[in-house]
C-alpha cells in the first residue's frame, strides 16, 4: 500500500536515501573490489600497527571474494530503500503509539530473547578463559574463607570467590552452568536499564532503543564468550542501575522493600569487586538530583528524616562493604590498593587526557568504529574523535533545553555516573600512551550502559516535545543510525576472524574458546596419559609445563602454568608431583612446588621416558617463549661462547643482542643447543628490540635445566632477515 500524500509530506524519506546511498556506495565498491586485492589491503591495516596476523589467515582473508559480497550487499540496500519508502509512515505512527512503557517482566522476556539471538553460541560454546583458570586453581586449593581475602592483580572481590568456589563444588568445570551465569548477568543489567527508563517516565520505544544499543555493541564479545570473571561487570553495573531504580521508586511509594533493595545490591556491588564502589557514587548522585529537585523550600534535616529508612540503609550497607575493603587492604594485603594505577609517576594532565580519550574515544567513537580505532590513523581518529563529541554535546544539549527540571536533573545524574566510571577506570588502569589503548568492555563496558542510557532519555525527550513532523524526522534518522550501528558493530566485529591472536569480535572469541577447550582436553587426553605410563604404579615428580610453553603452543592459555589447570584433570594428575624452579614464569603455581634445581628432584622415570616418549618430547623440548630481562651490557661482563660442553648449572645466565635497520626494531632469534636428550634447533623464540641487550636464565627450558651437560650454543635470526643477534653466557651470580 502507498502512502498517503499527507504522511509522505512530514518528511523527507532520510531513511530510504540513506539506504538507497549505501547501496550505490557499496556497487561501487564491488566495481574497485574487483580492480584491487582487498584481502591484502586489509590484512596489512590489521596487522600494521600491532602484532600479525597469522598465514593462515591472511590467506583465508585474501580468498574472500569481496566483490560478490560488496553487490550483494548493494542489492539488499537497494531492497531495504524500497521498503523503507513503502513503510516509512506506518511505523513513524507504530512509534507515535507505542508510548506505554514495559513492565519488569515483559522486559526481562525482551531481553533474554535479545541476548539469546544476539549471542546463540554462548551457551554451549563458551569456555573458560585467562583469570578464570587462575580463579578456579585458587578454589581449589585454598577454603573459601580464606580464598575470598586472596588479591588477583590489585583486586579483591569476596563475593566472586565465593561463587566460584561453589560452583567448582557443584558443576566442576562443565562449562555451560556459568556460561548461563554470564547470560543471567546480561539479562539482569539490561533490564535494570529499561527499568529505569521506566520510572524516568520513558515509553516503551526507548526501552527498545537502549535494549537495541546494548546488544548491539560488539566490545561485549569478550565478555559473552565465556571470560566468566568478567561477568562480575555486568552484575555490578546491575546492582548500581537497580540502586538507582530503588531509590526512585522509594520516592513514589516510600515501602521499606525498595530501601532493603538498594542497601542488599550496594553491599553486593562493592563486595563482587573493588570496581563496584562507584555504586554508592550512583546512589550519591540521585539522592542529590532529588534534594536539588525539590520544588518548594525544605530543610535538610526534614529531607533526611523523610528518606531516613533509605538513607540509613544505605549507610550501613556502605559501612560493611568499606569494613570489609580496609580489612583487605590494609590488614591482608597491604600495599596493593591501586598498586596498578601508576601511583605517582602520573601527572593531572595525563590523568586528564586518559579520563577524555575514554570516554570521547573508547565510549563513543565505539558505537561507530569498534576495537580498531586505536589501530586508525592519528587524524582520522581526530576527525571521528571531534565528531563524535560535536554530535553528543548537540544531541545532549539540545535534549536539555527542551526538557523539563526533574529531566534535566536526570540528564545531569547519568552524565555525573558516566564520568565517575570512566574517571575510576582511568585511575585504576593507566594506559601507556593515550591514543594507542583499545578500552576493554570489561573497563567500559558498565560507563557504556549508563551512556546508552543517558543517549536513549534525551532521544526520549526530544522524541515527546517534537511535533508530527518532528517526530517523523527523528523517526527517520532514528532508525537509520541504529541500522547504521548495527552494521558497524557487526562488520568491524567480523573483522576480528582474520586475525590470530588476541581475538576480537563474538565470532573470533567464540573461535578461541574452542581452542582453549581443545588445548584442555589435549593436555588432559594426551599429556597427563604419557606421564602416568612413565610413573608406573610410582609416584613421580616432573617438571611443571611453564606457562612460556602452553603460551607459545596456545596463546589463548596465555601464561598460566599447567599447575592452574589441575581442576580440568580431575584424577588424571593422581601421583603426579608437578615442580618449578625460580627462572621460570613467576605467574603463581599453587599446584607447583618451587625447588632449587630441577634435575636434583625429577624423578629418573620422567628423564628415561623424556627422550623416548613422542608425546613428552613433543610438550617438554618443543619451543617455548623465553622471557629476558633489560640488561645493561656494560655492566655485565660477558664471558666468551664455551669451546665445549658445561654444566648448565654453573653457566645459567645468558646475554642477548640484537642489531636492525632501525634502533627499537622487534628482532625474533631462536636459540639453538645440545643437551641430554639430544639437538633442539628451536628450543626457544626470543624476542628483542635492536640495540638494546637483554639477559636471561636458561634454566627456564627444561631441556637445559635437566641435563647435566650443555653444548652448541647459538642464536640465529628469524626476523626480520637483515637484523644481527649475539649470545654469551654471563658469570654465575
Amino acid at each position: 500500500m502507498a502512502p498517503s500524500p499527507t504522511a509522505s509530506r512530514l518528511c523527507p524519506p532520510i531513511l530510504a536515501v540513506g539506504l538507497l546511498t549505501a547501496s550505490a556506495a557499496a556497487g561501487i565498491a564491488g566495481g574497485w573490489a574487483a580492480r584491487a586485492d582487498v584481502g591484502a589491503l586489509i590484512a596489512q591495516r590489521i596487522a600494521g600497527a600491532r602484532g600479525a596476523m597469522s598465514p593462515e589467515n591472511v590467506a583465508a582473508l585474501q580468498a574472500v571474494d569481496f566483490r560478490l559480497w560488496l553487490w550483494g550487499a548493494a542489492a539488499a540496500l537497494a531492497v531495504a530503500a524500497w521498503i523503507a519508502w513503502r513503510t516509512g509512515p506506518r511505523w513513524h505512527g507504530q512509534l507515535a503509539t507505542t508510548a506505554e512503557p514495559l513492565g519488569g517482566v515483559a522486559l526481562m522476556v525482551l531481553c533474554t530473547v535479545a541476548v539469546l539471538a544476539r549471542w546463540p553460541l554462548t551457551l554451549t560454546e563458551g569456555f573458560f578463559r585467562y583469570d578464570d583458570f587462575d580463579l578456579l586453581s585458587i578454589a581449589q586449593e585454598h577454603p573459601w574463607w580464606r580464598a575470598i581475602w586472596l588479591p588477583h592483580g590489585d583486586h579483591v572481590f569476596p563475593l566472586t570467590r565465593v561463587p566460584a568456589a561453589i560452583g567448582l563444588a557443584l558443576f566442576g568445570t562443565t562449562a555451560w552452568p556459568y556460561n548461563l551465569g554470564v547470560l543471567a548477568c546480561m539479562i539482569s543489567m539490561m533490564t535494570m536499564g529499561g527499568l529505569l527508563l521506566r520510572a524516568w517516565g520513558a515509553g516503551r520505544a526507548a526501552q527498545l532503543f537502549l535494549v537495541a544499543l546494548t546488544v548491539g555493541w560488539s566490545p561485549w564479545g569478550e565478555l559473552m564468550a565465556g571470560y566468566y570473571i568478567l561477568s562480575s561487570y555486568t552484575l555490578i553495573a546491575a546492582c548500581g542501575l537497580a540502586v538507582a531504580w530503588a531509590w526512585l521508586r522509594w520516592r513514589e511509594a516510600r515501602r521499606s522493600r525498595f530501601a532493603w533493595l538498594a542497601a542488599l545490591a550496594l553491599l553486593t556491588a562493592t563486595l563482587i569487586d573493588i570496581s563496584g564502589w562507584y555504586v554508592p557514587g550512583v546512589f550519591g548522585v540521585f539522592l542529590a538530583a532529588d534534594f536539588l529537585g525539590l520544588e518548594k523550600p525544605r530543610s535538610l534535616r526534614a529531607w533526611l528524616v523523610a528518606h531516613r529508612t533509605m538513607i540509613g540503609g544505605v549507610v550501613l550497607a556502605t559501612a560493611a562493604g568499606l569494613a570489609c575493603m580496609v580489612y583487605a587492604y590494609a590488614v591482608v594485603n597491604r600495599g596493593l590498593f591501586l598498586s596498578m594505577g601508576g601511583g605517582q609517576g602520573r601527572s593531572l594532565l595525563r590523568l586528564a587526557a586518559d579520563f577524555a580519550y575514554l570516554i570521547d574515544v573508547g565510549l563513543l567513537v565505539s558505537m561507530a568504529v569498534p576495537y580498531v580505532y586505536a589501530r586508525l590513523p592519528v587524524a582520522v581518529l581526530g576527525v571521528l574523535a571531534a565528531g563524535a563529541f560535536v554530535a553528543a554535546v548537540l544531541f545532549l544539549g539540545r535534549a536539555l533545553a527542551r526538557a523539563t527540571r526533574p529531566q534535566r536533573l536526570a540528564l545531569g545524574a547519568g552524565a555525573a555516573v558516566v564520568a565517575g566510571i570512566a574517571l575510576m577506570v582511568a585511575l585504576g588502569r593507566p594506559s601507556e600512551s593515550t591514543l594507542a589503548v583499545r578500552w576493554a568492555a570489561k573497563h567500559v563496558g558498565p560507563a557504556y550502559v549508563w551512556l546508552c542510557l543517558l543517549l536513549v532519555f534525551a532521544w526520549h525527550i526530544l522524541w515527546v516535545r517534537a511535533d508530527a513532523r518532528r517526530r517523523a524526522l527523528l523517526a527517520e534518522i532514528t532508525v537509520a543510525l541504529l541500522l547504521g550501528f548495527g552494521v558497524a558493530q557487526t562488520a568491524i566485529g567480523r573483522l576480528g576472524l582474520a586475525v590470530a591472536f588476541p581475538p576480537f569480535g563474538y565470532a573470533a572469541e567464540i573461535r578461541d574458546a574452542r581452542v582453549r577447550r581443545a588445548a584442555l582436553d589435549e593436555l588432559r587426553t594426551q599429556l597427563l596419559p604419557a606421564i602416568q605410563r612413565a610413573r608406573g604404579n610410582e609416584p613421580i615428580t616432573v617438571p611443571t609445563l611453564d606457562g612460556s610453553y602452553l603460551g607459545e603452543r596456545w596463546p589463548s592459555l596465555f601464561d598460566y602454568n599447567l599447575a592452574t589447570y589441575a581442576p580440568f584433570f580431575g584424577d588424571s594428575l593422581r601421583g603426579i608431583a608437578l615442580v618449578r624452579t625460580a627462572a621460570m614464569h613467576p605467574w603463581p603455581a599453587p599446584g607447583a612446588a618451587t625447588v632449587p634445581s630441577l634435575r636434583a628432584v625429577v624423578s629418573p622415570a620422567f628423564r628415561a621416558a623424556l627422550p623416548r616418549d613422542e608425546i613428552l618430547r613433543r610438550f617438554y623440548l618443543g619451543r617455548m617463549a623465553l622471557r629476558t630481562h633489560p640488561a645493561a651490557a656494560d655492566a655485565l661482563p660477558a664471558l666468551p661462547l664455551p669451546s665445549g660442553d658445561f654444566d648448565p648449572e654453573a653457566q645459567p645466565r645468558w646475554l642477548f643482542s640484537a642489531a636492525g635497520p632501525a634502533a627499537g626494531t622487534e628482532v625474533r632469534a631462536v636459540l639453538a643447543f645440545t643437551s641430554d636428550f639430544g639437538r633442539h634447533e628451536a628450543a626457544a623464540t626470543v624476542v628483542l628490540r635492536a640495540g638494546e641487550h637483554a639477559e636471561a636464565d636458561l634454566r627456564q627450558i627444561v631441556a637445559f635445566a635437566l641435563s647435566r651437560r650443555i653444548s652448541d650454543v647459538s642464536l640465529r635470526v628469524e626476523s626480520p632477515a637483515d637484523a644481527r643477534v649475539t649470545i654469551a653466557p654471563l658469570p654465575a651470580r
